[in-house]
């Protein structure tokens, strides 16, 4: 017969394997059901960063073109930022 802690430590990995098992289960859902959306996201947030960079290249006030460069950089832009033109 095995010792108390051996069954509790056998008892621990069945349960870590069982964790396991959920976070992979649940990882392939997400990324089935759900990888469709974030791509969306990622698109949406990349058409944002793009619109903000010609907001930024269209605007005569150096702090709103700024703040305009901080949103795209915020985003995550694709293609290259304005350089700012306050000095």
């Amino acid at each position: 017969m095995r010792p108390s802690w051996q069954l509790a430590c056998v008892r621990m990995q069945q349960q870590l394997a069982k964790g396991t098992k959920l976070i992979a289960a649940l990882k392939q859902h997400y990324e089935r059901y759900h990888g469709k959306d974030l791509a969306a996201l990622k698109e949406l947030y990349e058409h944002h960063a793009e619109n903000c960079v010609r907001a930024a290249e269209l605007t005569e006030g150096p702090r709103r073109r700024e703040e305009y460069l901080k949103l795209a950089r915020a985003s995550g832009p694709k293609r290259p930022l304005a350089p700012s033109m306050d000095g």
